[in-house]
């Protein structure tokens, strides 16, 4: 007689997850499901739901916090998991970590019996989206200099721990103040809040051209979540109508920093949530800058075919001259890509001409402007590209070139880093196709040099489409100076801005 399985074994904990997730479902899907069916407490179940042992967690978890001799142990993961009824009390920075881990919120991963025994600070700070962003975004890059001694977790000393207790309560005091003062003027919607808020918005605007995404990260999260829960009350029609265009405006940001990083999938949600949101108040600024953005995703996936299709379909958002010029900069090389040269030709003369005829007074791309302003020197880079595309490695060097001269001369507060990396790439490929390699890497020696967190995800696409053009040219690649192109190019992905921002849980 063959053995009946016992409830909830690890065999039909792997044949429920696998049918799952061949059916399409999430993780946290696949977690409510083993909770429901086998009554797992939701720190076992979404264990499960990856299919993991606790003692493989407890190695991701000295992933996280960046020590991989951290006292953690499968057993102290059991015990996390077996509190409040036995085993040990997870602290909130515990807490966070696992949830980082099964990519999922803090709040997720407790249950009432939990809550019962948290304070009121620890549950309002389990419950604050802010909170847990503040935090993660400390823990997504440590100091490499130093240990990441204040988790708090058990495993680190006494002095540490309390300092970190100290820490959360400072955070959690002025969480709940700043949230109870804004419950207060909800009921009004002072003017006060939406000037507040879209001061803060102008001011990612504009740092997203000089600073990292990784760093602007969790401010971005920050405040999409503030307004998000502003929405969530009666305002007066104009108050409502800001409040999504910040909104908008925010998810905008939020998918060109997805993107940087490597997370292609969220960085398509949310061009999405800002196209949704443009739609909502009819911005049609906004809704082409959604619509661009999902042509440059799925042309970086190597779908030009889409991307071009994406690009005319934003033709009629497209209702100032600022605009045009974009779209037919974007339609200039999405059509070069697709070998419709004449096209892509005929696309760069318009995007020139609408540049010219701008008169500088749209409210997004100029009055805002910051990561959406379309200076000439970003109308050249861009331009550069569709250049090689073209075989035409004369004409991309004086854009370049111009490009370049018109970045490193303008005000340093307007200096858009990455569009200046483009160009220096650019040049140096189009060096390349003239076959002057000593030039090629002059140009892309600051390339080389950027720091780890600026080597974002379309900077490494731009690198390996020269590398491409380097290895097609046989007598070349071999030289030297190809050799050493080869070998800087291949050290440059040895550590990238997708490694500063890790992909925990996959």
């Amino acid at each position: 007689m063959a053995r009946r399985e016992a409830r909830g074994s690890k065999p039909q904990r792997d044949r429920l997850r696998r049918a799952m997730l061949e059916q399409g479902h999430t993780v946290e899907e696949i977690a409510i499901e083993m909770a429901t069916r086998w009554g797992y407490r939701p720190r076992p179940a979404w264990r499960h739901a990856h299919g993991w042992t606790q003692d493989e967690v407890a190695a991701r978890y000295s992933q996280v916090v960046g020590d991989s001799s951290a006292a953690m142990t499968g057993k102290r993961i059991s015990g996390y998991e077996a509190w409040p009824k036995g085993g040990n009390k997870p602290s909130l920075t515990a807490l966070l970590v696992l949830a980082r881990i099964y990519d999922t919120q803090p709040v997720k991963l407790i249950d009432q019996y939990d809550r019962e025994r948290f304070s009121r600070q620890e549950r309002a700070a389990l419950e604050s989206s802010e909170y847990e962003i503040t935090q993660l975004g400390q823990l997504a890059v440590p100091a490499r200099s130093e240990p990441v001694a204040h988790i708090n977790d058990g495993t680190a000393s006494n002095r540490y721990g309390e300092t970190q207790a100290v820490f959360d309560l400072i955070k959690v005091a002025a969480f709940e103040s700043r949230r109870h003062a804004e419950n207060a003027q909800v009921g009004l919607m002072s003017d006060m809040t939406i000037d507040e808020l879209t001061a803060e918005v102008e001011r990612l605007v504009k740092a997203k051209l000089h600073t990292s995404s990784l760093s602007l990260f969790p401010d971005l999260v920050n405040v999409r979540d503030r307004i998000y829960r502003l929405l969530e009350y009666r305002q007066y029609p104009r108050q409502q109508e800001q409040l999504y265009f910040l909104a908008s405006v925010v998810c905008a940001l939020l998918a060109g920093s997805s993107a940087s990083v490597g997370f292609p999938r969220a960085a398509m949600e949310q061009a999405r949530a800002s196209w949704t949101y443009a739609e909502i108040i009819g911005h049609n600024s906004l809704r082409f800058k959604a619509r661009m953005r999902q042509a440059t995703l799925v042309d970086w996936d190597d779908r030009p075919q889409q991307a071009l299709d994406l690009a005319i379909s934003a033709g009629q958002w497209a209702t100032e001259p600022i605009a045009k010029a974009q779209l037919n900069n974007a339609i200039a090389a999405y059509s070069a890509r697709t070998s419709r040269y004449d096209a892509a030709r005929e696309s760069l003369v318009r995007a020139f001409r609408e540049h010219e005829s701008s008169p500088g007074d749209s409210e997004l791309f100029d009055h805002l402007g910051g990561a959406f302003s379309y200076s000439r020197a970003k109308l050249l880079q861009v331009a550069t590209e569709t250049y090689i595309r073209l075989s035409d490695p004369r004409s991309a060097q004086e854009c370049a070139v111009t490009s370049i001269e018109m970045y490193e001369s303008g005000p340093s507060e307007r200096r858009a880093l990455g569009n200046e990396t483009s160009a220096r790439i650019d040049l140096g490929h189009a060096r390349l196709l003239e076959g002057d390699l000593d030039g090629a890497r002059n140009a892309l020696y600051p390339v080389f040099e950027l720091e780890p967190a600026r080597r974002l995800e379309w900077v490494g696409l731009r690198l390996k489409d020269f590398s491409a053009t380097l290895r097609r040219n046989n007598h070349l690649a071999v030289s030297s100076q190809g050799r050493q192109l080869a070998s800087n190019i291949e050290e440059f992905f040895q550590r990238t801005a997708s490694d500063e921002f890790p992909r925990l849980g996959a």
